[in-house]
């Protein structure tokens, strides 16, 4: 469950690997899961702040390049 309680939102994501600490890759439907909530929070006025830290193998980076596809053209 997420609760909110300030201006602005906070999301750290380390990887979806059960068995390797910031490790995996993130699916699409995770990311969209995530886009998602990115919008709900945004039309509530606040600002959202996503890192990823699931750094094995540059998951990470494409990871943050598909959150934030899927966040601008939801828009």
């Amino acid at each position: 469950m997420q609760r909110v309680t300030g201006s602005f939102v906070y999301v750290r994501l380390h990887g979806p690997d059960p068995n390797y600490l910031y490790g995996g890759s993130y699916s699409d439907e995770d990311l969209q899961w995530w886009a998602d909530r990115i919008h709900e929070w945004e039309s509530q006025g606040r600002s959202v702040f996503t890192y990823f830290n699931n750094d094995g193998g540059g998951n990470a980076v494409r990871n943050a390049s598909k959150l934030k596809t899927f966040v601008e053209n939801n828009t």
